[in-house]
């Protein structure tokens, strides 16, 4: 969980970075807008980098939902103790 928003942190930090960039060369007017291909790439490149990272902890498809959050991994039931076991018997 700490990853996921220290992973959070970094991206809006690169997301603000960018932005304010862009913002800035385009009101000193020597740059324009990027073309819709350039939005779509960098998308693109943002989702692999995602993956990079999730792979590097351990890939789990349960980590991608929309909500940020991970699915739990469903819990296991316990094996039940026979009959002649007791909590404290030592062999």
């Amino acid at each position: 969980m700490d990853r996921n928003k220290a992973f959070a942190i970094y991206a809006l930090t690169l997301i603000a970075g960018v932005a304010s960039v862009i913002t800035a060369s385009l009101m000193a007017g020597f740059a324009t807008l990027p073309t819709p291909l350039v939005f779509v790439e960098h998308v693109a490149l943002g989702l692999g980098i995602r993956a990079a990272y999730k792979y590097i902890g351990g890939f789990d498809l349960s980590d991608w939902t929309l909500g940020g959050e991970p699915i739990p991994a469903p819990i296991e039931a316990a094996e039940p103790m026979s009959a002649g076991a007791t909590a404290d018997a030592t062999s």
